[in-house]
């Protein structure tokens, strides 16, 4: 039995997912955070041209630049998360928790261990996936599989 491609999917391309993207406030989210977290809302709203929306393109360029250390772990992280929240404002318990994961002072330590651990053969996105679940080493308060997969996938694009 031959099996084909439902209709509606031929308008999935490369270029069509590369293009898909959500809308974010960065003014809201600036509101929302303190200090440094405010300096990288102006770092990632500059990256993307003021736009008010990242797409999956945009993650993987900004993966990249983390990759070649053009761009730090913890803007990645963040524009995945703002990209994965239903219109890119909402997080479970609103852009607050964003800012208590932030707070957290080993996380760029945790997501760089995590990139590494992508990189790790065949194997390495299951690992990656394990560490970063409950009461995995790299796990993040506040931060379930529903968030994190998002960052595994922006990173683990790179090694493809």
């Amino acid at each position: 039995m031959k099996r084909t491609v439902p209709e509606f999917l031929n308008d999935y391309t490369e270029e069509c997912l590369m293009a898909q993207s959500t809308t974010w406030d960065a003014g809201k989210w600036k509101r929302a955070l303190t200090g440094s977290q405010e300096e990288m809302i102006d770092r990632l709203n500059d990256r993307f041209d003021n736009s008010n929306a990242i797409t999956r393109q945009d993650l993987f360029l900004l993966s990249s630049d983390v990759r070649y250390g053009q761009a730090c772990v913890i803007d990645l992280f963040t524009a995945c998360t703002i990209w994965g929240a239903p219109r890119g404002n909402r997080f479970r318990g609103g852009v607050k928790s964003v800012g208590d994961i932030l707070t957290d002072q080993t996380l760029e330590e945790k997501l760089n261990r995590t990139l590494e651990t992508l990189d790790d053969g065949e194997r390495g996105p299951n690992r990656a996936f394990v560490e970063f679940s409950k009461g995995g080493g790299n796990q993040i308060a506040y931060l379930g599989p529903s968030f994190f997969t998002k960052f595994l996938y922006c990173g683990l694009r790179q090694t493809l």
